[in-house]
Protein backbone atom coordinates (compact mmCIF):
# COMPACT_ATOMS: atom_id res chain seq x y z
CA UNK A 1 0.00 0.00 0.00
CA UNK A 2 1.14 3.75 -0.78
CA UNK A 3 2.70 4.95 2.52
CA UNK A 4 3.77 8.56 1.61
CA UNK A 5 3.17 10.72 -1.74
CA UNK A 6 4.89 14.03 -1.35
CA UNK A 7 5.98 17.00 -3.82
CA UNK A 8 9.27 19.19 -2.08
CA UNK A 9 9.61 22.32 -3.60
CA UNK A 10 12.99 24.02 -3.47
CA UNK A 11 14.31 24.49 -6.87
CA UNK A 12 11.94 22.44 -8.63
CA UNK A 13 9.78 19.43 -7.49
CA UNK A 14 10.88 16.09 -5.98
CA UNK A 15 8.38 13.27 -5.72
CA UNK A 16 8.94 11.09 -2.88
CA UNK A 17 6.75 7.46 -2.55
CA UNK A 18 6.84 5.21 0.17
CA UNK A 19 5.07 1.53 -0.65
CA UNK A 20 4.26 -0.69 2.66
CA UNK A 21 4.83 -3.87 1.37
CA UNK A 22 2.41 -6.09 2.78
CA UNK A 23 1.41 -7.90 -0.58
CA UNK A 24 2.54 -11.40 -2.35
CA UNK A 25 4.27 -10.57 -5.59
CA UNK A 26 1.47 -11.35 -7.53
CA UNK A 27 -0.86 -8.95 -5.79
CA UNK A 28 1.53 -6.13 -6.30
CA UNK A 29 1.99 -6.62 -10.25
CA UNK A 30 -1.77 -7.04 -10.66
CA UNK A 31 -2.86 -3.60 -11.88
CA UNK A 32 0.36 -3.42 -14.07
CA UNK A 33 -0.03 -3.60 -17.69
CA UNK A 34 3.19 -5.80 -17.75
CA UNK A 35 2.61 -7.59 -14.86
CA UNK A 36 2.90 -11.10 -15.43
CA UNK A 37 6.36 -10.45 -17.51
CA UNK A 38 7.98 -7.91 -14.25
CA UNK A 39 6.52 -10.52 -11.77
CA UNK A 40 8.59 -13.31 -14.46
CA UNK A 41 11.59 -10.83 -14.26
CA UNK A 42 11.64 -10.57 -10.90
CA UNK A 43 11.66 -14.35 -10.27
CA UNK A 44 14.33 -14.69 -12.52
CA UNK A 45 16.30 -12.33 -11.03
CA UNK A 46 16.25 -12.81 -7.28
CA UNK A 47 16.16 -16.12 -5.62
CA UNK A 48 14.85 -14.28 -2.46
CA UNK A 49 11.28 -13.90 -2.03
CA UNK A 50 11.41 -10.73 -0.20
CA UNK A 51 14.02 -9.39 -2.55
CA UNK A 52 11.58 -10.00 -5.71
CA UNK A 53 8.47 -8.41 -3.83
CA UNK A 54 10.62 -5.04 -3.10
CA UNK A 55 11.69 -4.89 -6.70
CA UNK A 56 8.01 -5.39 -7.77
CA UNK A 57 7.02 -2.98 -5.30
CA UNK A 58 8.88 -0.10 -7.04
CA UNK A 59 7.52 -0.81 -9.95
CA UNK A 60 4.49 -0.51 -8.69
CA UNK A 61 5.26 2.93 -7.20
CA UNK A 62 6.24 4.18 -10.24
CA UNK A 63 2.70 3.06 -11.52
CA UNK A 64 1.09 4.17 -8.87
CA UNK A 65 2.67 8.31 -9.11
CA UNK A 66 1.89 7.87 -12.80
CA UNK A 67 5.05 7.49 -13.90
CA UNK A 68 5.15 4.71 -16.81
CA UNK A 69 8.83 4.65 -17.22
CA UNK A 70 11.21 2.06 -17.72
CA UNK A 71 13.91 1.40 -15.49
CA UNK A 72 17.04 0.88 -16.09
CA UNK A 73 20.83 0.19 -14.54
CA UNK A 74 24.31 1.67 -15.54
CA UNK A 75 27.06 -1.12 -14.34
CA UNK A 76 27.48 0.36 -10.78
CA UNK A 77 24.23 -0.12 -10.07
CA UNK A 78 22.56 3.15 -10.02
CA UNK A 79 19.05 3.09 -11.75
CA UNK A 80 17.78 5.59 -14.62
CA UNK A 81 14.90 6.09 -16.42
CA UNK A 82 15.48 4.77 -20.22
CA UNK A 83 13.66 7.93 -21.39
CA UNK A 84 15.89 10.48 -19.65
CA UNK A 85 12.58 12.12 -18.85
CA UNK A 86 13.41 12.72 -14.92
CA UNK A 87 16.30 11.64 -12.24
CA UNK A 88 15.92 8.45 -10.29
CA UNK A 89 16.69 7.49 -6.94
CA UNK A 90 15.48 3.85 -5.20
CA UNK A 91 15.74 2.92 -2.10
CA UNK A 92 14.58 -0.56 0.09
CA UNK A 93 14.07 -1.81 3.78
CA UNK A 94 12.61 -4.69 5.49
CA UNK A 95 9.14 -4.45 4.42
CA UNK A 96 9.28 -1.11 2.65
CA UNK A 97 10.41 0.23 -1.05
CA UNK A 98 11.27 4.02 -1.37
CA UNK A 99 11.50 6.01 -4.73
CA UNK A 100 12.47 9.88 -4.98
CA UNK A 101 12.10 11.48 -9.02
CA UNK A 102 12.76 14.86 -10.67
CA UNK A 103 12.33 16.10 -14.10
CA UNK A 104 16.66 17.63 -14.12
CA UNK A 105 18.35 17.12 -10.83
CA UNK A 106 20.06 14.48 -9.70
CA UNK A 107 18.61 12.61 -6.52
CA UNK A 108 19.73 10.41 -3.33
CA UNK A 109 17.09 8.46 -1.36
CA UNK A 110 17.46 6.37 1.41
CA UNK A 111 14.82 4.35 3.47
CA UNK A 112 15.98 2.60 6.60
CA UNK A 113 14.33 0.49 9.37
CA UNK A 114 14.49 1.69 12.65
CA UNK A 115 16.50 -0.88 14.40
CA UNK A 116 19.12 -0.84 17.28
CA UNK A 117 21.36 -2.58 15.30
CA UNK A 118 22.49 0.97 13.81
CA UNK A 119 24.39 1.38 17.39
CA UNK A 120 26.83 -1.99 16.68
CA UNK A 121 28.06 -0.98 13.19
CA UNK A 122 28.10 3.10 13.76
CA UNK A 123 32.49 3.21 13.94
CA UNK A 124 31.97 2.15 10.14
CA UNK A 125 30.22 5.06 8.82
CA UNK A 126 30.56 8.13 11.52
CA UNK A 127 33.51 10.71 11.90
CA UNK A 128 35.16 11.28 15.60
CA UNK A 129 33.35 14.80 14.97
CA UNK A 130 30.21 13.22 14.12
CA UNK A 131 30.05 11.02 17.62
CA UNK A 132 30.79 14.51 19.33
CA UNK A 133 28.00 15.68 18.38
CA UNK A 134 25.04 12.86 18.91
CA UNK A 135 22.63 13.79 21.38
CA UNK A 136 21.58 11.67 24.44
CA UNK A 137 21.79 8.26 24.80
CA UNK A 138 17.93 8.68 24.67
CA UNK A 139 17.78 9.83 21.29
CA UNK A 140 20.84 8.42 20.20
CA UNK A 141 19.02 5.45 17.56
CA UNK A 142 17.14 8.23 15.33
CA UNK A 143 20.58 10.37 15.16
CA UNK A 144 22.36 7.77 14.09
CA UNK A 145 19.77 6.39 11.65
CA UNK A 146 19.40 10.39 10.11
CA UNK A 147 23.37 10.44 9.62
CA UNK A 148 23.39 6.74 8.46
CA UNK A 149 20.59 7.38 5.88
CA UNK A 150 22.10 10.81 4.43
CA UNK A 151 25.41 9.24 4.21
CA UNK A 152 23.83 6.12 1.96
CA UNK A 153 21.58 8.65 0.15
CA UNK A 154 24.70 10.85 -0.41
CA UNK A 155 26.58 7.36 -1.92
CA UNK A 156 24.26 7.32 -4.68
CA UNK A 157 24.82 11.34 -5.92
CA UNK A 158 28.44 10.30 -5.80
CA UNK A 159 28.58 6.87 -7.08
CA UNK A 160 32.28 5.98 -6.68
CA UNK A 161 33.94 2.61 -5.70
CA UNK A 162 36.57 3.21 -2.46
CA UNK A 163 34.55 5.27 -0.51
CA UNK A 164 34.53 5.00 3.11
CA UNK A 165 31.45 6.55 5.21
CA UNK A 166 33.40 7.82 8.09
CA UNK A 167 36.63 8.81 6.03
CA UNK A 168 35.36 10.51 3.18
CA UNK A 169 31.49 11.67 4.06
CA UNK A 170 30.95 14.66 6.45
CA UNK A 171 27.69 15.67 8.33
CA UNK A 172 27.60 19.22 10.06
CA UNK A 173 26.14 19.26 13.72
CA UNK A 174 22.39 19.11 13.59
CA UNK A 175 19.11 19.64 15.56
CA UNK A 176 17.63 16.22 15.81
CA UNK A 177 13.89 16.73 15.43
CA UNK A 178 11.22 14.21 13.84
CA UNK A 179 11.46 16.11 10.18
CA UNK A 180 14.58 18.50 9.55
CA UNK A 181 17.67 19.29 7.39
CA UNK A 182 21.20 18.83 7.53
CA UNK A 183 24.07 19.74 5.71
CA UNK A 184 26.89 17.52 4.51
CA UNK A 185 29.89 17.13 2.62
CA UNK A 186 32.41 14.71 0.67
CA UNK A 187 36.10 14.51 0.33
CA UNK A 188 36.41 11.85 -1.59
CA UNK A 189 36.63 13.59 -5.29
CA UNK A 190 37.69 17.01 -6.65
CA UNK A 191 34.71 18.62 -6.60
CA UNK A 192 34.34 18.16 -2.99
CA UNK A 193 30.52 18.04 -3.08
CA UNK A 194 27.83 19.72 -0.45
CA UNK A 195 24.88 18.06 -0.18
CA UNK A 196 21.20 19.35 1.82
CA UNK A 197 19.71 15.90 2.95
CA UNK A 198 15.87 16.43 4.11
CA UNK A 199 15.14 13.61 6.76
CA UNK A 200 11.93 12.36 8.66
CA UNK A 201 11.63 9.80 11.36
CA UNK A 202 8.92 7.31 11.32
CA UNK A 203 7.52 4.87 14.02
CA UNK A 204 8.77 2.76 11.67
CA UNK A 205 11.65 3.68 9.34
CA UNK A 206 13.51 6.82 8.76
CA UNK A 207 13.56 8.50 5.18
CA UNK A 208 15.97 10.92 3.94
CA UNK A 209 16.11 12.50 0.60
CA UNK A 210 19.90 14.33 -0.80
CA UNK A 211 20.67 16.61 -3.67
CA UNK A 212 23.71 18.37 -4.27
CA UNK A 213 24.18 21.72 -3.44
CA UNK A 214 25.89 24.87 -5.84
CA UNK A 215 27.93 26.99 -4.19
Amino acid sequence: MPLYHKNISKEGDFLVAVWQITETAEELVSPLPDGESLLAEAVGRFKSVSRRAEWLAVRRLMHEVGCREVIKYHPSGRPYLESGSSQISISHTRGYAAIALHRTLPVGIDIEQRAEKVCRVKDKFLSNEEKSFLPSEKKNVEALLVIWTAKEAIFKLVDREGIDFAEHFHVSPFGLAEEGCLQAYETFTDEQLHFECDYRIYPDFVLTLAQKLIL
